[in-house]
């Protein structure tokens, strides 16, 4: 079962500042020792009793002066400065979510790759391919959808990539080539949890040719916030010149992900490292967040208090001789 790790949502940037609060504890006793003497002795008094005439005093000092210490205390805060970073929180721990939307047609059975020097099909290269690309990813989430004549899930979202493994190993092809359809059902279940970062890695060696239209399905990402990753995977190289005109370039350039071109074994293992060294770069930028500063929230707070305070000193704790 996937775990989910709380995110800190306040952080101070002068923490330091709070050690001033284990004072006010000590301030208090201190004021609060002796009680305050009357402001003035009447002469007659000392014809009372001398249980009468022992003056009361006024009561001591913490508990008249309780308000000026929480006054204290929200600008000891304000001086620690408390903030609340902008936006989503980063998810080190939990990673990202990737959809691998890839292409089980016939043509991916052509035999013109190879692998540990032996000749094998463009299909069998990619899987092996993904499978070196899971591991050093061990707290992303994987899912897989494939596509041909229509698109359907493969596997669900996740961590079990023993799971992910056996999935690819078994595999069967069809014909047809739905891109469009593959895209849309990766976004679906990418849906799933919201917070996360999503990232589909799209693979074909064809033309669509069936489904919803592929750039229909690339806006539609993109409405999601879904990068999509494409990988043309064919032995012929299209010149950059062309790019333009190539749907796998323009669902790259639309969904703000990137355009590859396999021609064999060694390059598609140089784009899997490439995607891996961006996405791994991508959950560094999100480290560094924008924090809202709450200190002058605090200042405020204790403005108002402090001026509450003189107020009630004036109608509510004054002091009659």
């Amino acid at each position: 079962m996937d775990s989910a790790e709380p995110h800190a949502v306040l952080r101070f940037a002068a923490p330091w500042f709070l050690l001033l609060l284990a004072l006010i504890p000590v301030l208090a006793y201190l004021l609060g020792r002796e009680r305050p003497r009357p402001a003035v002795t009447f002469a007659a008094l000392r014809f009372l009793p001398e249980v009468l005439r022992k003056p009361r005093g006024a009561p001591r000092a913490w508990g008249r002066h309780w308000l000026r210490y929480v006054i204290l205390a929200v600008f000891i805060l304000a001086l620690a400065r408390p903030q609340v970073p902008y936006g989503a929180l980063p998810d080190h721990a939990n990673g990202i979510d990737i959809m691998l939307a890839l292409d089980f047609s016939k043509s991916m059975l052509a035999n013109d790759y190879s692998w540990d020097g032996k000749k094998c099909t463009r299909l069998h290269a990619l899987i092996e391919v993904i499978k070196i690309f899971m591991e050093d990813r061990e707290n992303d989430r994987f899912g897989i959808t494939g596509f041909a004549n229509f698109a359907y899930l493969a596997s669900p979202l996740t961590l079990d990539r023993e799971w992910i493994k056996g999935v690819l190993d078994n595999i069967q092809t069809g014909v047809g080539t739905a891109v469009g359809d593959g895209i849309c059902l990766s976004v679906d279940y990418l849906e799933e949890n919201p917070e996360r970062d999503k990232t589909i890695i799209l693979v074909s060696d064809g033309l669509s040719n069936r489904g919803v239209p592929p750039l229909e399905a690339a806006a539609y990402a993109k409405s999601k916030g879904v990068r999509v990753y494409t990988v043309r995977i064919m032995k012929d190289l299209l010149p950059p010149s062309k790019y333009q005109e190539n749907v796998m370039f323009r669902i790259a350039k639309e969904t703000g992900g990137q355009f590859y071109q396999a021609t064999d074994t060694a390059t598609l293992k140089s784009i899997y490292g490439q995607i891996d060294d961006l996405e791994a770069k991508r959950i560094e930028q999100r480290r560094f967040q924008e924090y809202q500063e709450l200190f002058p929230w605090l200042l405020a707070l204790g403005g108002l208090l402090l001026v509450g305070e003189m107020v009630m000193a004036q109608i509510i704790f004054r002091r009659v001789p």
